[in-house]
């Protein structure tokens, strides 16, 4: 049957007739009973799920069995707005097009699940939207998407009790990741992380992968002792867990290790077992890699006709097997029979290992163009079916427009009052929240938009107001995050904090009222006047760091430290009056942090180490902030710059940052030192803020004795 040609319009009873096909392993045959038994009484959404759980419970087994459940059940699930029922079925439909090795499909389908979970608010939904998206961006060789969304998955440790198996081979796939980029010392850290979870779930078979990833880094290192190591404690963990295609690869490798160390006997009795197994097992690619390395051992051994024999039986079965496995047995023969002295054999196998290889050309651009036809198919799909589903709509109520032409005189009337009456209130939104007058836009961000504005009964008093944006307003998260960021800043009251006068919402519109602030963020100042004085940079820390004092003191990590977030208001007493802004991200000792499942929060280039390695953010990550907005300030730029994300988070795990003095020689060493401690790796060396306000105070005095003394 063509898979593409599966459609969610099959009757429940021909269903039923492509669904009981009796395939399944014995030890699945009961549920897939139960199940049957289950969907002939089942209606609306546990249909769905029903639905969902056999095309789970077949995709090991029967891929078109996956896809017509997959399929069907997207289809009941939009007929009843079931956003979760929707997003299982269309992750479905992406792990079959994975397992079909449609990639670009898969992408979709993935990003699509995870729309459906986000709006369904399923945090486990989108765990495996992000876990599979993860591995289809891997066989795409998107790296650097990989990397985003498998982070974000190992950051959800409660999901691992019910998911050990997607938690665990996360982190094998960001080994293979940083492997593949050149990454080994990364990769082989996420083995480590990735063994102690395999370990507490008594996993052997995932141990024995993570041993056999690190068995592959010490064999592309050439340190084949390591390796010959690390693949025989894979052996062990296979043969523990009875798992024969594992036991009979670490056969083969370990087999070709030994080769290399040149200890043939034992590599032979290695490669031997492997090819009895690969052949029990019906795997015909294995056998012949198999084969191959027999061969390439007996022609070091210059026992040609035994080695002879193996390619000969790899030729043989490489006539039932894939064009691209039968690349590698002609162009390993060639070289055999170059090696042997039959010029001629090694002639004919270079030129069928050239028309192979011409073909898989051609093949491969055609798939590329196919897969790239099915997507554009995928989506003028959609777009079909969205318009023969308005052409019915205008249709049926151009049949009955003659019928209710009084009724329809009425429902415009009454469409018009609406509109007017809708208009009427827009512009009262647009103009007025709780009893304040909107005035202007004054800047907006990702959660909320901010207005200058006046109270009705005093309209010389000048106020900002930030409202919660309307896309957001009915997410629970997102106003949770804004009213805890209200709450936050009222447990403050510090000059240097900016100050909040009400907390309020009207029809569904959260709002905060504020006091209004006249000058520029401190990254708007650095932009117009690079590099300040160094005194100006001391005035400027010891106001943040008094107002971070009292924050800490109260319990609270402000989280989002960045020059944006800083604002400078000058006075008649400091032209550098210092306002610390925007809670949105704050965290309370005691409450758990508001942000998106997975996720990690803030400005890329000012997060702290520890945040990338699941450690809960402390005081010690503010300060660490805030020295790389001491050392933009000092220097007039961040310490790291990258344009590729991995690359950028590795260096802040990693790398020291070049010292501020070598970029602006005048300052002092007195601040360098202190620099240096703020951007400490280990959350434990960081000063506190008051021991950095310590530090600039005394710093300051410093420079006025000398220039006392000097004068």
């Amino acid at each position: 049957m063509n898979r593409r040609t599966i459609v969610g319009t099959i009757c429940t009873g021909l269903l039923f007739l492509t669904l009981l096909t009796p395939t399944w392993p014995l030890d699945q045959t009961k549920q897939a009973q139960e199940l049957e038994k289950r969907l002939q009484s089942a209606t609306g959404k546990e249909k769905v799920d029903l639905l969902n759980e056999w095309g789970e419970l077949s995709l090991t087994t029967d891929l078109q069995r996956a896809q017509t459940c997959a399929t069907t059940a997207s289809s009941l699930a939009e007929q009843l707005n079931y956003q979760k029922g929707k997003g299982y079925s269309t992750l479905l439909l992406a792990q079959v097009f994975q397992e079909q090795q449609k990639t670009m499909l898969a992408i979709d389908y993935a990003q699509r699940a995870y729309f459906c979970f986000n709006q369904a608010e399923d945090s486990v939904g989108k765990f495996l939207a992000r876990y599979h998206l993860g591995r289809s961006y891997l066989k795409n060789n998107d790296y650097d998407k990989t990397l985003t969304c498998l982070l974000d998955v190992i950051q959800q440790e409660r999901h691992f009790p019910r998911y050990p198996e997607q938690y665990i081979l996360s982190f094998i796939k960001l080994a293979i990741t940083h492997r593949r980029l050149g990454n080994p010392q990364k990769a082989m850290d996420f083995i480590k992380q990735g063994l102690l979870w395999a370990e507490k779930a008594k996993d052997p078979v995932n141990i024995a992968r993570l041993y056999n990833q690190a068995g592959i880094i010490a064999k592309e290192k050439k340190d084949f002792t390591t390796a010959l190591d690390l693949y025989q404690k894979a052996l062990q963990f296979y043969s523990q867990a009875h798992y024969n295609l594992g036991v009979a690869t670490e056969d083969l490798n370990i087999g070709n290790i030994l080769a290399e160390l040149h200890q043939y006997a034992p590599a032979v009795q290695h490669l031997t077992q492997a090819l009895a197994a690969f052949q029990s097992l019906h795997d015909q690619i294995n056998s012949i890699n198999t084969l191959i390395c027999l061969g390439k051992i007996y022609t070091e051994k210059k026992q040609l006709e035994t080695a002879n024999s193996y390619y000969q039986q790899a030729l043989v079965m490489s006539n039932e097997i894939g064009e691209y496995d039968r690349q590698n047995v002609y162009w390993s023969y060639a070289h055999f029979s170059y090696q042997s002295g039959h010029y001629r054999e090694a002639y004919d196998a270079l030129q069928t290992f050239l028309e192979l290889q011409n073909k898989l050309f051609s093949r491969e651009k055609d798939k590329q163009i196919n897969n790239l036809q099915e997507y554009y198919d995928s989506k003028r799909r959609e777009q079909r079916i969205e318009l023969l589903e308005r052409d019915r709509r205008i249709a049926k109520i151009s049949r009955n427009s003659l019928l209710f032409l009084l009724a329809s005189v009425l429902l415009v009337l009454g469409l018009v009052i609406k509109r007017y009456f809708y208009l009427f209130t827009f512009w009262k939104k647009q103009k007025y929240i709780g009893q304040y007058r909107i005035q202007e836009l004054i800047g907006q961000g990702g959660m909320g938009i901010v207005y200058k504005g006046h109270p009705l009964k005093d309209k010389n008093t000048t106020v900002a107001i930030k409202v919660l944006r309307d896309e957001l307003s009915q997410m629970q998260q997102h106003i949770q995050r804004f009213k805890r960021e209200g709450m936050i800043i009222d447990r403050l009251n510090h000059p240097h904090i900016l100050k909040i006068h009400e907390r309020g919402e009207q029809a569904n519109r959260l709002y905060i009222i504020m006091e209004y602030l006249q000058g520029k963020t401190l990254d708007q100042m650095l932009s117009d006047s690079p590099s300040p004085a160094i005194a100006t940079c001391s005035i400027i820390m010891i106001q943040i760091c008094d107002a971070l004092e009292q924050i800490h003191d109260r319990g609270i990590v402000h989280c989002d430290l960045k020059a944006q977030n800083i604002m400078v208001c000058p006075t008649s007493e400091n032209p550098y009056y210092i306002k610390l802004l925007d809670f949105g991200l704050a965290k309370i000792s005691h409450h758990s942090r508001l942000t998106t499942i997975g996720m990690i929060m803030g400005t890329l280039s000012h997060i702290p180490p520890e945040n990338f390695q699941n450690i809960s953010a402390s005081p010690a990550s503010d300060i660490y902030s805030l020295g790389i907005v001491f050392y933009q300030l000092l220097t007039g730029c961040v310490p790291y710059q990258e344009d590729s994300v991995s690359t950028l988070v590795e260096k802040i795990l990693h790398d020291t940052p070049s010292q501020a003095n070598e970029l602006r020689p005048d300052i002092p060493e007195a601040l360098n030192t202190l620099l240096l401690k703020m951007l400490a790796k280990d959350p434990q060396a960081r000063p506190s803020a008051a021991d950095v306000k310590s530090c600039l105070l005394l710093q300051t005095q410093t420079n006025r004795d000398q220039l006392h003394s000097k004068s």
